[in-house]
C-alpha cells in the first residue's frame, strides 16, 4: 500500500488513485493463509495429542493418518494460490479461449 501510495503523486489532476495491485496481493495472502491453515491445523492436532495423550488408541492413529494424507496439500495448495494470478491475466487476455487451454497455459 505505501508503495502505491508514494506513486500517486505523479497522477495527473482528475486521475483516481488505482489500488488494484493491493487488493490482489491481500487476496492472494488469504488464500495462502487458508491453504496453510488448512493444511497445518491436522500437525497441530496431532502435536497436542500427541503430547497430552498417555495411551495411544485409535483417535491417535486417525489423527496421524490425516496429518500423514493432508500435509501434502500444502504443495498443491501452494501451486493454486500462485497460479491464480497468471491464470487470470490469461483469461483477461483471451476471454474467447475455455478453461483448459487457460490451465495448459499456466502449467
Amino acid at each position: 500500500y505505501s508503495q502505491e501510495r508514494k506513486g500517486d503523486r505523479y497522477l495527473t489532476a482528475g486521475q483516481r488513485a488505482n489500488r488494484k495491485n493491493t487488493i490482489k496481493a491481500g487476496w492472494q495472502g488469504i488464500r495462502y493463509i487458508c491453504v496453510f491453515t488448512i493444511s497445518y491445523i491436522w500437525t497441530y492436532i496431532f502435536m497436542v495429542w500427541n503430547v497430552t495423550e498417555k495411551k495411544r488408541g485409535t483417535g491417535f492413529a486417525a489423527i496421524f493418518y490425516i496429518h500423514v494424507i493432508i500435509n501434502p496439500f500444502v504443495g498443491f495448495g501452494n501451486a493454486f494460490v500462485y497460479f491464480k494470478p497468471r491464470y487470470n491475466s490469461y483469461k483477461d487476455g483471451n476471454p474467447d479461449k475455455t478453461m483448459v487451454d487457460g490451465i495448459y497455459h499456466v502449467l
